[in-house]
This record gives structure tokens, sequence and C-alpha cells, in this order.
């Protein structure tokens, strides 16, 4: 009330007067904030925006010195509009022509670019995001470490998507170069060579961390990139050990966990459902067990953090479930997968884990008829282990049936996006 009153008699001839105006209309918009009434914020945002192109347009005459500064406040103000109509309204489309008006205020608001580029990645549109970050990229100097960072990684993921993973892998160096204990990058970098089957190269980027850091051995972050290095190098105690120690950690325990429960239901990291149990030693077969055991318990810890309503929860839970040799066991968790692939229509992953079920209980025309069902998908970044899990059990169930043309098309398209599978093919895994 009493900024309404303080604006209703406020000076709005001089150009002091206007530029005190848009304080006292932005400081009003922060209560309308406070008070949770984001029409009004929105409404009282706009109002400060109008009044400050007011202001632009004078100072342009009267105080030509002061005109970037009037442009920078009213590319903020855009800003905050914007972040409102992509948070609270979840308007895209009005908070993508709000970044752009901040940015036709201030062309180098290193804010806005950053914002509305993600905004892009998010929508799908990956030219528009990459355009965006091309300049801040080549700029690096002038921003500072944190926008460095998130300018990297959405650019790494731009090219991941677009399947240009050596472009993807340079961003991500480049930023290790400068920030090796930049542990989201390390983390990335980790995965996409794991993909292009240069595991090795990840050694070096752990071995900077590890000198940049002061206390490399309790480091959560660096613990958890350690940890799944050695996951996906097949040294599933020292992976275990590694991610252990980031296990508590606000920001990495809950992803540690579910790398624990998967090496522990799948410690050799093979291709889930080419195996038969029943040509299994009685010692893997305990082992096996026992690790279904431990999973099981981890999955309760997960369910602790919030975790137990999510699909990749509900997922290693039947996983789990069906670990054993017990029918009834795997008849549970078979009818669990076919009630989640009915929640979640468009995912792979419950029908992935239909096909290796049906593949346990030895039923493989149910199986095929289930990854069949995945082939009809368009392929997601998001959930690439997924498609390519689909896609080697298919291509191994046609190499049995001896249709190998079809199998060659599937592993084809497997190596288009990981070459990690040519260690698998090569082996021959389960065949």
């Amino acid at each position: 009330q009493v900024l309404e009153e303080t604006l209703a008699g406020g000076d709005s001839d001089s150009l002091e007067g206007v530029m005190q105006t848009v304080k006292d209309v932005e400081m009003l918009a922060r209560v309308y904030k406070e008070s949770d009434d984001t029409g009004a914020a929105i409404d009282t945002l706009q109002r400060a925006r109008t009044l400050q192109s007011q202001v632009i347009s004078r100072v342009t005459v009267e105080q030509p010195e002061s005109l970037k500064q009037q442009q920078q406040i009213a590319a903020d103000l855009s800003f905050q509009i914007a972040k409102y109509y992509e948070g609270d309204e979840q308007n895209y489309s009005k908070a993508a022509s709000a970044y752009k008006e901040a940015l036709s205020f201030d062309s180098g608001n290193s804010k806005a670019m950053l914002a509305l580029a993600k905004l892009q990645l998010d929508r799908g549109d990956l030219e528009a995001a990459q355009f965006q970050l091309s300049p801040l990229l080549q700029q690096g100097a002038l921003l500072s470490l944190p926008e460095q960072g998130r300018a990297a990684m959405m650019m790494a993921d731009i090219m991941f998507r677009k399947h240009e993973y050596d472009s993807a892998t340079f961003h991500l160096q480049q930023l290790l170069d400068k920030q090796p204990e930049h542990y989201e990058a390390l983390s990335r970098l980790i995965d996409l060579n794991r993909r292009a089957g240069k595991l090795s190269a990840c050694d070096k980027y752990v071995n900077q961390a590890e000198a940049a850091c002061a206390r490399a051995d309790t480091e959560p972050g660096l613990n958890f990139c350690r940890g799944v290095l050695r996951r996906y190098q097949r040294r599933p105690n020292e992976a275990i050990r590694a991610l252990n120690k980031a296990r508590k950690d606000g920001e990495y325990g809950v992803p540690a966990l579910y790398h624990m429960v998967e090496i522990c239901l799948n410690p050799d990291d093979t291709t889930l459902g080419t195996s038969e149990t029943a040509t299994a030693s009685e010692s893997s077969e305990e082992a096996l067990e026992m690790g279904a055991k431990t999973a099981e318990k981890l999955l309760s810890e997960l369910e602790s953090l919030g975790q137990g309503r999510t699909l990749r929860f509900q997922l290693l839970q039947n996983y789990a479930l069906s670990a054993g040799k017990a029918k009834s066991a795997m008849e549970k968790a078979l009818s669990n997968f076919t009630a989640l692939a009915s929640e979640y229509a468009t995912e792979v992953g419950p029908i992935l884990g239909m096909a290796r079920t049906y593949m346990k209980l030895k039923n493989t025309p149910k199986a095929r008829h289930q990854l069949k069902r995945v082939t009809k998908f368009d392929w997601r970044s998001e959930s690439a282990e997924e498609f390519e899990g689909a896609w080697l059990l298919l291509s191994y169930i046609y190499i049995n049936s001896g249709k190998y043309d079809l199998a060659q098309d599937l592993l084809k398209k497997i190596l288009q996006h990981n070459k990690v599978w040519l260690h698998s093919v090569g082996e021959g895994e389960g065949g």
C-alpha cells in the first residue's frame, strides 16, 4: 500500500522521476511475488518495462552517457518477466519472446542468452539453442566460471543429441581443462567416451580432478565419477567402494545409489536377457542372489529418499524381484512390468523389462513380440540405454533363429549410437 501511494504521488515528468518510478514499480512486483500473486507480479514488471522504454528514449537525447546502463536495466526487467513465464506460467512461447526482448536491449546479456538456449534445448530446438550458445563459447573469457560451465554442458548435450559425439567430447574436455573439478562435466565425459569406446581417455581427466581436489579421497562428486568409470571398466568392486563414498551426499547420493543397485544386479555389465540362468554355475547363482538382496537394501534406501514412485526405481525393483530362480517371483515381476508398460506407454524401459523376464521364463516368442514394438519408437537420448538394450536383445533372438539380416540391421543401429557394443558383439555375449 505504501508503495502504491508513493507511485500515485511520484514525479512523472522529470527523467529522474521516471527512473525512480521504475525502481518503485519493480519493488512492488517483488512484493506481489512474495505474496504468490504471479499475475500481478508479471503485470507490474511489464509496467516497469514500459516505463523503462520511455527512460531509454529520453536518455538517448538527455543523458547519452547512461544509455548502456538503462538498456541493461530494461534487459533485466525483460529477463525477470521471462522467468515468470517459464517457471510459474509455463508459457514457453512468451518466455522465449521475453528473453529475446532482453537481448534486444542488451545483446551481450549472457544470463538471457543461456536461459534462452536452455529453453530452446528443453523444447528440442537444437539449431536455435546452438545459435545462441556459439557466440557465448567464443567469448568464454567474458563469462563467469559457472556460466562457462553451463554453456559448455549445453553445447555438449546438443552435439550428443545430433549424434556428433566427437564434438560433444571436445566441449567437455575444453571445460575440464579449465575446471578439472567440474564433476557434472566429468560424469558426462565418462558416459560419452563409454559410448565412443574410448573409456581409457577418461583416466586423464579423473587424475586431473584428483590433483586439483584438496580432499580427493572423500569428495563425493569425484568419487561418483571414479565409481562410474570403474563400473564401465568392468571393475565392480572398485566401483562400489568409490560410489559408497558418494552415497550420503545431497547431490550425488541418489545417482550413486542407482549405479550401486545396477552393479549388484549385473556386476559383469553383461547384456541382460541373453544369458540363461540355467547355464550359470552354482557359485555364480549364489553371487547373483546375494547381489539381488543387496540391491533390495539399496532400493529401500532410495525409497526413503523419495524415489519410490519414479520409473527407474520401479524398473530396478522388479529386476531385483526377478533376479532369482523362483518362477513365481519372475511372474510377479512380469505382471509389474506389464502394468508399468501400460502406465508409461511411450517408454522403452518397461517393455524391455517384460522382454527380459520372458527370456528368463524361456518364452522367446513373447519376448520378441514385445521388443518389435520398440523398433517403431523414435530414439531419444534420455532413453539411450533402454533402446540399445532392446535392440541388442532382439538381435540376439534373431541370430539364434537364423535371421541374420534383421540382426545386422539392428546391430548397425546400435553402433550408430554406441561403439561400446563392438566389444559385446565381438565377445558373442550369451551365445
